[in-house]
């Protein structure tokens, strides 16, 4: 088994992604970045075994706290002979649990952390995964065709936002930071539909969402299984620079780094994402890439 890992901090003070690789397991969560201008759980620290000698106790986001707290509970949850979505169960009871003193269901609901999360558990025959949100999995058995499973729910209510900021830069001449703070109450309104019937499903505290996660099995064949995770800032080389597909990601010629580092110098041209829409000029950017014999 081979693995390629890469994770790098966006814009924001604090690189609100995750991962992790283990034993058969892999892991990788995003965050969502705050939307209030408090701060709930980022002081509460993070329980549970560490994925990492870089893997702090402290945090300084909800965001931040939410996914390495995930990151910390769901290896030993995942080894446990439960099914993924039992064991993300059991692994949110075990956060709760960590901040039993915060009542989070007395938050507006975008004041409440959540994460979109990719999650493989693997064996000699087949690759389970489970995927939230707009975190990515890629499988591809040899030179066949290759699979992609995400959750594209979310993405309608992205793309109002990003209308809306768009909208006010060419209209009101506005810097990207400024129309943002101007689609603030938007954010917040999509938000606020996570795991809700008109909504999208989500990772989030109370594990409401799971229920409508992808899960599936992907069988190995006789050849050689490839296996990407990744975030959506990692992603959008694919869907939103459109300079990678994901058959080239599965096999990079520069390597998962080489991917990132073009991927910012793209992103770094467009600073105030006129040419290629988008909500934050640099997102925090994860890709894990396993290969199995």
């Amino acid at each position: 088994m081979h693995v390629e890992c890469v994770t790098n901090q966006g814009s924001r003070v604090v690189n609100e992604d995750s991962f992790y690789v283990g034993d058969r397991i892999a892991v990788v969560i995003d965050g969502a970045s705050g939307l209030s201008p408090n701060s709930h759980f980022a002081g509460a620290g993070v329980s549970g075994v560490s994925s990492g000698p870089e893997d702090s106790l402290e945090a300084s986001t909800d965001a931040h706290w939410f996914a390495r707290s995930i990151v910390r509970h769901l290896p030993a949850a995942l080894h446990g002979g439960l099914d993924l979505s039992a064991a993300m169960q059991h692994t949110l009871a075990a956060v709760r649990d960590s901040v039993s003193h915060i009542d989070f269901r007395a938050l507006q609901a975008f004041e409440q952390p959540s994460a979109a999360v990719a999650v493989v558990r693997w064996n000699a025959r087949e690759v389970e995964y489970l995927a939230m949100g707009d975190c990515f999995i890629a499988l591809q058995n040899g030179e066949g065709p290759v699979e992609v499973v995400t959750d594209d729910r979310i993405a309608r209510f992205d793309a109002l936002a990003i209308d809306a900021v768009t909208s006010l830069q060419r209209e009101e001449s506005l810097t990207l930071t400024e129309a943002k703070q101007r689609v603030l109450p938007i954010l917040q309104a999509n938000r606020s539909k996570m795991n809700q019937p008109n909504g999208y499903p989500i990772l989030s505290l109370d594990g409401q969402g799971l229920a409508d996660a992808k899960t599936g099995v992907y069988a190995r064949g006789d050849f050689e299984t490839k296996v990407l995770l990744c975030s959506d800032g990692f992603a959008r080389t694919v869907d939103v620079f459109q300079v990678q597909t994901w058959e080239q990601l599965l096999r990079p010629e520069v390597g998962l780094h080489g991917v990132l580092q073009d991927l910012r110098r793209m992103e770094q041209g467009d600073a105030q994402c006129s040419e290629f829409p988008r909500l934050k000029a640099h997102d925090d950017a994860t890709a894990v890439l396993i290969t199995l014999p």
